[in-house]
This record gives C-alpha cells, sequence and structure tokens, in this order.
C-alpha cells in the first residue's frame, strides 16, 4: 500500500471496514476484530493510528513484536483459520502496520470460545440471540431456511389424514406400509427436526396437495 492511500483511508475516519488502533497487546481483541471483519465484508486494520484518526507511529521494536504477535494470537484463537496480510507502510510520523482481513469463505468464524462477531458500524458486535447465530448460519449456506423447525409445534400438529394423501401422491403408496411410525418418518424426510415441524414441511405438503408439486425431501 502506498503511503498516499493509507493517509486517505485515515483522513476518512473508521467505518464498517477500518478499524485503527494505537497498538495492541490484547491478542483476543485483535482477533475478535478480525473475526469480525471476515464475518462481514473483509477490511482493514491499522495499528498505529488512534481511535481519532492521529497517526501515532509504531517504533521499530514494536512492528517486530507484533509481525509474530499479530500471526499467532490470530492461529490461536480464530476457528476456522484465516488468511491475511501484514504490511509496514512507513508515514511521516512513524510506521503503521496494516492488517488486510478478505471476506471469509468459510463462515461463520469464531474464537476459542465459540463467540461470533461481526462488524455493526466502526466497531464489533458479538452475536448473543439465537436468531443472530442462526442467520449467520443460513448466509454461510450451513442452514436452510425451510430445514429450521418451527418453535412450538410438534408432529401431531400434521393430520396424519392429510399427510398420508401427500406421501400417496408423492411416492405413489400407503406410508403405512412403512415399518416406521409417522414422527420417525417425518424426521427422515427433513420434514421434522427434533420432534418440531419444520418451515419446509408446512410448505411442501401444501404445494404437493394445491399443485402437484414434488418437493425435495
Amino acid at each position: 500500500m502506498e503511503a498516499q492511500e493509507l493517509i486517505e483511508i485515515i483522513n476518512n475516519g473508521e467505518d464498517s471496514r477500518h478499524e485503527f488502533k494505537s497498538n495492541v497487546t490484547n491478542g483476543l481483541s485483535l482477533a475478535q476484530e478480525m473475526i469480525a471483519l471476515s464475518n462481514y465484508k473483509g477490511g482493514l486494520i491499522l495499528i498505529g493510528v488512534n481511535d481519532e484518526g492521529d497517526v501515532q507511529g509504531l517504533p521499530i521494536e514494536e512492528v517486530r513484536r507484533l509481525n509474530e504477535f499479530v500471526p499467532n494470537r490470530a492461529s490461536d484463537i480464530i476457528r476456522p483459520s484465516i488468511r491475511f496480510d501484514t504490511e509496514n507502510v512507513r508515514l511521516p510520523e512513524g510506521v503503521v502496520m496494516v492488517i488486510t482481513v478478505p471476506e471469509g469463505t468459510s463462515k461463520p468464524y469464531m474464537d476459542n470460545n465459540t463467540s461470533i462477531f461481526i462488524r455493526n458500524g466502526a466497531s464489533k458486535q458479538k452475536l448473543r440471540s439465537r436468531e443472530e447465530i442462526q442467520r449467520m448460519f443460513q448466509s454461510a449456506g450451513l442452514v436452510q431456511a425451510d430445514g429450521m423447525p418451527v418453535k412450538g409445534t410438534t408432529v401431531t400438529d400434521i393430520d396424519e389424514d392429510f399427510f398420508a394423501t401427500f406421501y400417496q401422491k408423492v411416492y405413489g403408496n400407503s406410508f403405512k406400509e412403512q415399518d416406521i411410525s409417522l414422527p420417525q418418518l417425518l424426521e427422515n424426510m427433513k420434514l421434522a427436526k427434533i420432534g418440531e415441524i419444520t418451515y419446509g414441511a408446512f410448505y411442501c405438503l401444501d404445494q404437493v396437495l394445491r399443485i402437484g408439486y414434488l418437493c425435495s425431501t
């Protein structure tokens, strides 16, 4: 990175993709910043610049320390591991370390306490609610929305005769001929999960009966 490009970034201030730090001694906090950027759209961490955008620079001994400290702590803490680059850029006020964190391809990334972070404006945010974490997994393609259970439902919410019509239309025979209970059959067909009906089940059953659409199970 050219010095002028870095100066322009600093002059624009912190935002969703740029984090400023005067120095770094807390490896966990740094790793969490990297996780947040990787779970978002990627970005830069500038070490040697304070929150107000004042360049303080790093003494040479700190540059040497950080060049070992950053990759070691990232490797110890971030799961799965991420690829990133570090570059030391000299400005008139001193050296600034630029850590370039790309957007991750194996989201969600988390720390070794299984905490997930994402950028929210100019700061990191820990995902706490079940819904936020589910959305993160879903956006990563690890959870399909139609495979999520509908809270508070049970397999008894599906009328057996209704399901029998569905099964006959899709498979051409009676599900009662199968040597398996209805709850287990629904689980096997991914129409139920842990005793609760999935979103996909309601849509799938309705579509088969209304328009003969063959849902994927």
